[in-house]
């Protein structure tokens, strides 16, 4: 027991003592109880009447509000961000970063995120200044953390592309925390003690930062298998790339984000559909996993950033001081320049193609697991017999379109090309293609099925002669294509130079992009023997030195704005790199992989650019050089796309609005600029807070942004804005203002009694109950408002649990099941023990009419705290690596709950904050 005076406003006489007690657990207890009760008289017999005042100071922290005031505070809870300002430290650190309003409005967003779910996905687009986005979001992070007694739990480390660790290097310098910093390549090729070191790091840190994240959706790969932290950890995944490209890529990322935050049915879901990997599996199992990550995601699309800053466009600096936003961007064609003579060599090549059978393509004919049926896996070979031609044609044909020399490396290697062409490259060996079929024509193509599965047309492949022969020709078809090859004018590449210098002298920086190095090695040696005054860099994912080149001279920041300058361009720059001072760039090949192009135009298509417009070239190919010379090919491999990973990517509903007629340079701007805007791969992800502007915004807006704008701060000592309004149907809508342990929440209960947590799925709900020819709106005097707010609190009691997360719920199912089975084994001499279970078990499902109050969200985090390592250490020591293990899996033998522990679990779960006294605004609908 202990008393204390409180010397603040009106209360400096109250007298008070706190303790909390039993009246029926033990004697002790009682006569504390008969004790404390004695004083609870004494206390009353000496009050003064007081009721009048506690009326007036009610009166001014509860609100009799219009239901637009109350959904104005419930909208302005989440988008204005006001919680975070109890982080006093913290806030102001953020006010005096050169932090966006996007970026400050994304943090608070992706706290409230982490608050709930324990790990959060940033997927803002390309260019919208995502590293320093989460590099102030661990800050923040360390901070929450600290502030909320895990001081020991801050640690950081950041994975990220070699391309941009200086990016973050830099970005994180005005921060005083320790975050360590790796390269992503040392997950791949690291061996011996560094990735032993690494991965020790990995398993124990309490804050992981991935960026480009979706380089770890295939679970095979070498660093995708070597990223295992701890379910403990904080995670924050970073990436701009669709992420939902097949039902792999969901699994792969629901996995990072924690298997644990699945309800139930959905958990089930996902060990099923891991199991199958890549069979056809249920639409509707597809769009749950997608709606689940969604309670995860902070995206805003271009479209939404833009309208942000529009908003406030003062607020939107670069670093050079200069107001921002993504520029215009100019799509425009340019003349690839071939020869008759070089069209009709193309031609000449075509005709070759079509007898390639694709052999290397073939060598092992395996099944993937996922196959079940015979008649599934007859099916796959009749795919692959197909699609190997298609392949072998688009590999000769992707290379012709970047260049003749392009060409020649894939027939015969690096080292003929660069002799027979006279370019010095640094670049390592690749190609020969020829030395590859003779290679394969040594022994019969890997099989594992019965002759009889293959057609007969494909028998071939099963005569050791036949098959001999097959080869053979296959390698004389690519001798002759290497003796056309040398048969080019080169006019086609001296062109694209050409054409380089000319847009380097007119907007004097450019950037230009190709798929194959030697293409890069071989214009720049062309434009060298031109003698301009352009400099000329070659970059790519084996050159260090080039790269940081490029980097430091198409920066923001750069002041030599008259430098002529042409950066070329491999794809290993399209990803991460931030090169805004460039108004150009020029396609110099034309990828079938919409995702690419997006890619390398978001390298100047960035929010902090210095331009207003920017332009993008595209290359006008002949039919013989083009696409749409090979469109039979890409229409056969859209067909077998499970089969040949990237080397067509083109969403169907594009493919059949703008390319199914013809693959004019023309209609491939039309398709990109919708994939573009559309955003065709993120469909059914989203942030689902963005829904929240829909209803201060646009047509379907329930308040204008003027009356929100007016009604958001009205009143600031107001604790809650309470709207009661008649309806054809009875309901209530809550808002729950955060604080620096928690975030802020909505929840809407309908007339049936179900809950909704969702901010997308309420914003629907609102926008159909808040219909004005439906509703009326009252006030207070004309409703029984004790009766009503009574019989909603009771609603919140009952609904208290269904609010948290799915992780923290199924934490308490699985610690309640592990109390009552260590209570059942416990013995007469430990009474202490078990009497203090028995306590901890009656806090579960507390009576609504009990005044005990239980904090169910901190008393979920006190029962993580202890199960999380647990589950940490089984996940460990499990043999089958790939099993998977989640909080269901724990049992009582899994973790040491002694008295201590489950003492201090007792002493810290009851706290006076419940629900209804977080509520901020609530709407609450009487049936009229």
């Amino acid at each position: 027991m202990h008393w204390r005076i409180k010397p603040h406003n009106a209360l400096i006489y109250q007298r008070e003592a706190n303790i909390r007690v039993g009246k029926n657990i033990d004697e002790k207890e009682k006569y504390q109880y008969d004790s404390l009760r004695q004083i609870a008289e004494n206390y009353f017999n000496l009050a003064e009447d007081y009721n009048e005042e506690i009326k007036e100071l009610l009166q001014k922290l509860l609100k009799d509000a219009t239901w637009e005031e109350a959904l104005a505070r419930a909208v302005a809870e989440i988008l204005e961000n006001k919680w975070m300002k109890d982080f006093s430290v913290l806030y102001q650190a953020l006010v005096n970063k050169e932090l966006w309003p996007s970026q400050k409005i994304g943090i608070a967003r992706a706290m409230s995120v982490i608050q709930d779910q324990g790990n959060v996905l940033l997927a803002d687009p390309t260019g919208s200044g995502k590293t320093k986005f989460a590099t102030t979001l661990a800050y923040t992070l360390f901070h929450w953390l600290g502030e909320n007694g895990y001081k020991d739990r801050s640690n950081a480390l950041i994975i990220a592309p070699k391309q941009v660790v200086e990016n973050w290097e830099q970005e994180q310098l005005p921060f005083k925390i320790l975050n360590k910093i790796e390269s992503m390549g040392k997950l791949s090729n690291s061996k011996g003690k560094n990735i032993e070191r690494l991965q020790k790091d990995i398993e124990k840190v309490d804050i992981l930062i991935i960026d480009e994240a979706h380089n770890y959706l295939n679970w095979k790969s070498q660093r995708s298998l070597r990223i295992r932290p701890k379910r403990s950890a904080h995670i924050i995944l970073s990436t701009a790339t669709p992420i939902n490209k097949n039902p792999n890529d969901l699994l792969r990322l629901i996995e990072l984000l924690d298997i644990d935050n699945l309800n139930d049915s959905d958990l089930d879901n996902y060990i099923e559909l891991r199991k199958q990997k890549n069979k056809v599996i249920d639409p509707e199992h597809i769009k749950n996993l997608r709606s689940y990550i969604n309670q995860f995601i902070v995206r805003r699309t271009k479209k939404e950033l833009n309208r942000m800053i529009e908003r406030e466009p003062q607020a939107y600096k670069n670093s050079n001081g200069h107001n921002c936003k993504y520029p215009k961007t100019h799509p425009e064609i340019y003349l690839t320049g071939e020869t008759e003579a070089d069209k009709n060599i193309a031609n000449e090549i075509q005709n070759l193609l079509i007898e390639l059978k694709g052999i290397n393509y073939l060598q092992k004919l395996n099944f993937p697991a996922y196959l079940v049926n015979d008649d599934e896996k007859k099916q796959y070979l009749v795919q692959r017999f197909n699609s190997a031609p298609a392949l072998a044609n688009f590999e000769v044909k992707s290379s012709l379109r970047s260049s003749y020399v392009a060409l020649y490396e894939y027939l015969k290697g690096t080292d003929d090309a660069c002799r027979e062409f006279g370019i010095n490259s640094p670049k390592s060996k690749s190609g020969n293609i020829l030395q590859t079929l003779k290679k394969c024509k040594q022994y019969l193509p890997q099989r594992k099925f019965p002759d009889e599965w293959l057609e007969k047309e494909h028998h071939w492949i099963l005569d050791e002669q036949k098959y001999y022969e097959a080869c053979e020709n296959e390698i004389r078809i690519y001798e002759q294509i290497s003796n056309l090859c040398l048969q080019f004018s080169g006019e086609r590449e001296r062109s694209k130079a050409k054409t380089l210098v000319e847009k380097a002298d007119q907007y004097n920086k450019v950037l230009a992009f190709d798929s194959t190095v030697i293409t890069l090695d071989y214009i720049k040696h062309l434009i060298d023997e031109r003698k301009s005054d352009v400099d000329v860099i070659v970059a790519t994912g084996q050159n260090e030195k080039n790269k940081k080149q490029v980097r430091d001279n198409f920066a923001v920041e750069i002041k030599e704005r008259d430098k002529k300058l042409i950066a070329l361009c491999s794809d290993a720059m399209a990803e991460g790199i931030n090169l805004p001072s460039a108004k150009a760039m020029i396609l110099l090949d034309m990828p079938s992989v919409l995702r690419i192009i997006e890619q390398r135009i978001g390298r100047l298509e960035r929010m902090d650019s210095e331009h207003k417009e920017i332009h993008v070239f595209w290359p006008n190919d002949s039919p013989e050089f083009s696409l749409k010379g090979d469109k039979r090919i890409v229409e056969t491999l859209i067909a077998t796309d499970n089969l040949i990973g990237n080397n067509v990517d083109i969403p169907e509903s594009i493919y059949r609005k703008h390319l199914k007629g013809d693959f004019t340079t023309e209609n491939f701007i039309k398709a990109f600029q919708e994939y573009s805007v559309e955003e065709y791969e993120w469909q059914g992800v989203k942030d689902s807070t963005q829904n929240l502007f829909s209803l201060i915004e646009g047509t379907e807006a329930l308040i204008s942004k003027n009356d929100y704008d007016e009604l958001k701060d009205v009143d600031a000592s107001v604790k809650s804005a309470i709207s009661f309004i008649e309806s054809v149907k009875t309901w209530s809508f809550f808002a729950f203002r955060g604080d620096s342990s928690r975030s802020p929440k909505w929840l809407f209960i309908d007339e049936f009694n179900k809950v909704s947590t969702d901010f997308s799925e309420i914003s629907d709900k609102l926008k159909i109950y808040l219909d004005v020819k439906t509703i009326q709106q009252r006030r207070w005097n004309e409703v029984d408002t004790s009766g009503e707010i009574s019989r909603i609190i009771r609603k919140l009691r009952v609904q208290e649990k269904n609010v948290l997360p799915e992780k923290k719920k199924r934490a308490l199912i699985i610690a309640e099941r592990i109390l009552k089975s260590i209570e059942g084994k416990l013995t007469i001499k430990q009474r202490s023990e078990k009497e203090l279970i028995r306590r901890l078990l009656a806090l579960f499902g507390p009576d609504q009419n009990d005044n005990s109050i239980v904090d169910y969200d901190k008393f979920a985090e006190l029962w993580l705290s202890v199960l999380q390592p647990a589950l940490d250490e089984k996940r460990n020591k499990q043999l089958r690596k790939r099993k998977v293990i989640t909080l269901r899996d724990l049992t009582e033998k899994d973790i040491n709950l002694d008295e201590k522990i489950l003492q201090n679990i007792y002493d810290h779960c009851q706290v006076a904050t419940t629900l209804d006294e977080m509520i901020a605004a609530c709407i609450i609908a009487i049936r009229k």
